[in-house]
């Protein structure tokens, strides 16, 4: 598979199937996730899956993009009764396997022109 192939694998076994298997299978035991509020390793994203709701979000694949070892998403997150958001991650590959990630979060602006037409 292609990092870019692994990087969409993985995001569905994660925010659609939420399997933790997919965590060992495509990323590096000691991979860096570049968030100082988490910690690194698996045990980050097996505590996302553990201690989220199956209902609590819900992820609107966008784009994924693969230049050398790098991918990068774009996709929206909506959670119930709040704003969706836009998230935006790249993904940094050793041997196949993610070996670091970093995300971002922004509200979704939508300007009021397209809020107010009629489809």
């Amino acid at each position: 598979m292609t990092n870019k192939e692994i990087g969409i694998k993985i995001t569905n076994e994660i925010f659609f199937n939420r399997n933790s298997n997919a965590i060992e299978a495509y990323c590096n035991e000691h991979y860096l996730k570049q968030n100082p509020s988490t910690i690194n390793g698996h045990q980050c994203l097996t505590d996302l899956l553990k201690h989220s709701p199956e209902n609590d979000f819900r992820l609107f694949k966008g784009i994924f993009i693969e230049s050398n070892d790098l991918v990068i998403s774009h996709s929206h997150l909506k959670r119930p009764g709040k704003p969706r958001l836009m998230v935006l991650i790249i993904f940094r590959f050793e041997n196949n396997k993610i070996a670091e990630h970093w995300v971002w979060l922004k509200n979704r602006f939508v300007p009021l022109r397209l809020r107010t037409m009629a489809v």
